[in-house]
């Protein structure tokens, strides 16, 4: 295997191991609400399904919510790790946590308080008023658990807890299945039961991840203290784009709802409950292959790591077009299989339902390639940039078409409002990162990642496979990348043999689990008067700050020139600074020396 294959399968191995646990657990968190709709169909009809369709406003503004301080919090953790500050990284949980207690208070108080006005502002029409209030007052004590879920979603995938994700999205969906069932269907409580069985399901669900991530195992402790205002400020800003494409799908939805419910009628609303739960879908394959990337895009950019921010984007685009391409078949050859689902059976079925899921489907084709880029840019803080879009297209492109369309049409087209929307947005964002890699230096085209430390020579890039042989071979390109950017003679051979103690004990410790390691990824920059020297290596926990040194049968080696070989703990010594933290299933080490001691 070349080099480049290794770095690249590198890249691969991390982004590829983490995509089927995530999408597995964000498709059974996403398919509570679908299995939600499908049951209302079958046990309360479609009067219910129009109930739910009223109400997904609600759902949205907790998803707001939740992925505002979850989806801030994990990449602002993601940051601060690649800023050596495992604590302030910890903190995050901790901050993200408090601030959705106080927010899900105010929501929950806010929606029972003001019933009647939230039911007035959502235009429920007056056959299904009493139905629609007896399920949003049993829903709205929800608000935490539907953020909440969010918290162990995200850092359970943080700390490479993967399979625990998927155990806890599981004990969602079954229990909210069997709430449904026994309070709706049994006890038959309505859509009441319905609103009740998701409050509960999610509140337990979520303390169970957030008791997970704070055992033992978990990896976080209480900290001493939260974060500052400053760095709060900082996560809010990281969740904002995820918080924004839920806030504009709700007030397109209330926008959205009230226009087909003007010109298509209540069985309009029952259509865009379909399409609604198919958005589900959509999400999941969306959201699973670009927040798979968005963590580790977040690490590479604060280590200004472009050649991997390369790798890590590109493997994530060529998954989301070929989950893309099934789903859209599926749309648009089994469109009365999916109707079925929901209870709507051929009496029932119109050619808008039929309409409507095919001209959606062709729509994902281009909705889930800019949700991937959008979410890109989030990862690197382009935040603003990602808002407007997020915004524009979601929001203001899809309501404007969709009244466009009900003008020219009189409802019928309205569906083409979707992809309409994605295509123009598509456009604006490919011409503005254009216009801006234009007007600055160093600064990609399309991506907008920042290149200078690249260019400029400064910064080392390789794998490394394992063996004794490939790490000193790797030890020389060290040696002489040092020299070449005037790094003091004793400074390049503490660093080079630095390096070779730490790859070869890393990977001994991964081959002693008997699980046979990939090739480590290394990183050498030189910024200002510092040498930082990045290891990452799959494999079991190693904690190599806290382990014993690396066996006496090292201590004689030597390495490049000559120089002796240290021990770990002599690597701390000679070090201005050594950080260890673990994510994704990887070992990271970042090795700080002063360039010219």
């Amino acid at each position: 295997m070349t080099r480049a294959a290794s770095e690249q399968q590198f890249i691969r191995h991390l982004y590829f191991r983490s995509l089927p646990s995530f999408a597995a657990a964000l498709m059974l968190m996403l398919l509570c609400p679908v299995v939600t709709n499908m049951m209302t169909g079958h046990l309360v009809g479609q009067e219910g399904l129009a109930v739910l369709s009223l109400m997904s406003p609600v759902t949205m503004i907790f998803n707001v919510g939740g992925s505002l301080l979850a989806v801030g919090g994990a990449l602002q953790a993601m940051h601060f790790s690649g800023e050596n500050d495992a604590a302030r990284s910890n903190a995050c949980l901790w901050t993200a946590l408090k601030l959705m207690i106080v927010v899900a208070l105010i929501l929950t108080a806010g929606i029972i308080i003001f019933i009647n006005p939230v039911l007035s502002f959502l235009n429920v029409p007056v056959g299904i008023y009493a139905p629609t209030r007896r399920y949003l007052m049993m829903y709205a004590p929800a608000a935490f658990g539907s953020m909440a879920i969010y918290i162990s979603f995200h850092y359970l995938k943080l700390k490479g807890l993967q399979r625990d994700g998927v155990l806890v999205n599981l004990f969602l969906l079954l229990l909210n299945a069997g709430l449904n069932f026994l309070l709706a269907g049994v006890l038959h409580m309505g859509v009441a039961g319905i609103g009740l069985a998701t409050t509960v399901a999610h509140t337990v669900a979520s303390l169970v991840g957030i008791c997970r991530l704070y055992s033992k195992t978990g990896g976080f402790t209480k900290p001493a203290k939260g974060l500052e205002l400053p760095h709060i400020k900082r996560l809010l800003l990281a969740g904002s784009p995820s918080a924004m494409n839920n806030l504009s799908y709700f007030l397109c939805i209330i926008v959205f709802n009230a226009l087909v419910l003007r010109v298509l009628g209540q069985e309009g609303l029952s259509v865009v409950n379909v399409n609604a739960s198919m958005r589900y879908l959509a999400v999941i394959i969306a959201n699973g292959t670009s927040l798979s990337m968005a963590s580790l895009a977040a690490i590479y950019s604060s280590e200004h790591d472009a050649e991997s921010l390369r790798q890590v984007f590109r493997c994530a685009m060529q998954a989301a077009l070929l989950l893309t391409t099934l789903l859209t078949l599926l749309l648009l050859l089994c469109p009365q299989f999916i109707c079925a689902l929901f209870g709507i059976d051929s009496a029932h079925l119109t050619a808008a339902h039929l309409y409507a899921l095919r001209i959606y489907g062709l729509s994902l084709f281009v909705y889930v390639p800019v949700t991937v880029l959008l979410t890109f840019y989030q990862s690197v803080k382009r935040s603003l940039m990602a808002n407007v879009f997020t915004f524009l297209k979601v929001f203001v492109f899809a309501v404007t078409f969709a009244e466009l369309l009900t003008k020219i049409s009189g409802g019928r087209h309205i569906w083409w409002a979707y992809l309409l929307a994605e295509v123009t947005a598509l456009l604006l964002i490919l011409i503005t990162a254009r216009i801006i890699s234009r007007s600055r230096e160093n600064v990609t085209p399309i991506l907008l990642m920042d290149t200078s430390v690249e260019k400029s020579g400064r910064y080392l890039a390789c794998a490394v496979l394992n063996g004794d042989e490939y790490v000193r071979a790797c030890c020389d390109e060290v040696a002489d990348f040092c020299l070449r950017h005037q790094v003091m003679s004793e400074t390049a051979q503490m660093v080079t043999a630095c390096f070779y103690t730490t790859v070869r004990y890393m990977q001994q410790c991964a081959l002693r689990s008997n699980r046979v390691s990939i090739a480590s990824n290394v990183r050498l920059f030189i910024e200002d008067n510092e040498v930082i020297l990045r290891l990452n290596v799959p494999g079991q926990i190693i904690a190599p700050l806290e382990n014993e040194a690396v066996s006496s049968s090292t201590a004689d080696k030597r390495v490049g020139n000559g120089t002796l070989v240290p021990d770990m703990d002599e690597v701390k010594k000679l070090a201005k600074s050594v950080h260890y933290d673990r994510s994704f299933g990887v070992n990271h080490m970042a090795i700080i020396f002063e360039k010219n001691k």
